[in-house]
């Protein structure tokens, strides 16, 4: 079972829901045609979405295909998308594109993150969220 569905474990506010097909051990996720098929039949609210590339004017970027497969249909099926920033990931892209920048509704992002790299996004709408 991945970590963060354990954490969920007890939590009378969570519904956990794993996806079939085959797991990725590395991403601690579902990949494949099982897992994408299942992920089109969910609506949701937020989706967090960490382990990308993200730039102000691409949009988020994933390193490998399987992963940005099932990053976009989590993007396109939920109402708010949450992208957790840091140094490695922010002003980057990578190989396969996931969404564009219009897509990125909120950002955390770490206070080594400074204000004039976080301004492009500001500037398109999306809410940044400082954190420790």
């Amino acid at each position: 079972m991945p970590s963060l569905s354990r954490l969920l474990e007890g939590h009378r506010q969570a519904s956990v829901v794993l996806l079939g097909g085959l797991y990725d051990q590395d991403k601690g996720c579902s990949v494949g045609t099982t897992a994408l098929s299942q992920l089109e039949q969910f609506n949701a609210d937020m989706f967090f979405v960490a382990d990308c590339a993200v730039h102000a004017s691409v949009g988020l970027t994933a390193f490998d295909l399987p992963d940005a497969e099932i990053k976009r249909v989590m993007c396109r099926r939920s109402a708010a998308r949450v992208v957790v920033a840091t140094v490695e990931s922010i002003a980057k892209t990578a190989p396969f594109q996931v969404s564009g920048p219009d897509a990125i509704d909120h950002m955390l992002a770490g206070r080594q993150l400074d204000a004039e790299t976080l301004e492009p996004f500001r500037r398109q709408g999306t809410v940044i969220h400082r954190i420790a």
